[in-house]
């Protein structure tokens, strides 16, 4: 089970980083 929390956090991660990144884009455009 610890692996599938490690996987859960790790996107959960990820989406936040990938939802900072867009924002970041629409700031520039």
């Amino acid at each position: 089970t610890s692996g599938a929390a490690k996987l859960r956090g790790a996107i959960s991660q990820a989406s936040t980083l990938a939802e900072i990144e867009a924002l970041l884009q629409l700031d520039k455009a």
